[in-house]
């Protein structure tokens, strides 16, 4: 994985306007922009073990998260690093209204139906947030299961032409599912950040009856590293993640602690 460099901060001031929000450096310049419209690095820690998966948006100390996000990573712990845009940004308000409202819920809802039947999605997200994946960004191997019921990823790519997957990483792929619990682990399915798709998954299984009851999370799945022939040739990883909620899908307090400690929502 490569670290993110000034080359890289430099490079994103550059082809970012302001409509897509903004991303800047404390360690090479002076932030004078409303932190409304900017992209704030992202990690599950503050450069220490001991602040492991809270997350942590800042402009401070990039690099050092940056490389402790490699390392916990490599120790084959839950971890990420990637820029996000500040939450009170109109756009992620807007989006977060879009795909909360009844017309939206209702499509997805129809679309989940033979995985989920009975589905209804509560009014409010569970959480939403804006990315842009830059060079030797990552999310570790996880399944989302106390982040809500079901989650959605639109890919906005920004780029002239299609995502070379083998060339510029940054795929989105899933373990094989297998109820041998001693049977070495795979990867069956990567996507790429092809711009305007949707990828809907199911992050809490939930038994289709009256109870409701949760017997398990979804599938692993994780974000493969970008590469820096991405940005070098145009291509910049731009999308949003976010989670529906099953009414009927209560968590309990220690699953509400770890998904509140994890949101972007502030």
């Amino acid at each position: 994985m490569a670290a993110t460099s000034e080359k890289d901060l430099e490079q994103y001031n550059n082809a970012i306007n302001d409509d897509k929000g903004q991303v800047c450096s404390t360690e090479k310049q002076d932030c004078s922009i409303d932190e409304t419209s900017t992209f704030y690095y992202a990690t599950n820690n503050k450069g220490t073990q001991s602040t492991i998966n809270a997350k942590f948006r800042s402009l401070e100390m990039i690099k050092e998260r940056n490389a402790m996000a490699k390392s916990i990573y490599n120790s084959n712990r839950f971890s990420y690093a990637k820029w996000e845009l500040h939450p009170s940004n109109p756009l992620v308000k807007e989006i977060d209204a879009f795909m909360s409202s009844q017309t939206t819920r209702n499509k997805v809802q129809n679309i989940t139906a033979d995985r989920h039947p009975g589905l209804k999605f509560a009014s409010e997200l569970s959480d939403i947030f804006v990315t842009l994946y830059s060079t030797g960004d990552f999310l570790s191997p996880h399944d989302d299961g106390v982040a809500g019921t079901w989650a959605f990823v639109l890919s906005l790519t920004d780029g002239d032409g299609e995502w070379d997957l083998e060339k510029y990483g940054g795929g989105l792929r899933f373990q094989c599912e297998t109820d041998n619990a001693r049977q070495a682990v795979s990867w069956c399915k990567s996507f790429a950040p092809t711009f305007n798709t949707a990828i809907f998954i199911q992050t809490r299984v939930v038994v289709p009856d009256h109870s409701r009851r949760v017997v398990g999370p979804g599938p692993f799945h994780e974000v493969l590293a970008v590469e820096r022939a991405a940005e070098d040739e145009g291509f910049f990883r731009f999308g949003f993640t976010g989670w529906y909620t099953d009414e009927g899908d209560k968590m309990n307090e220690l699953e509400r602690r770890e998904r509140d400690k994890m949101r972007a929502r502030d």
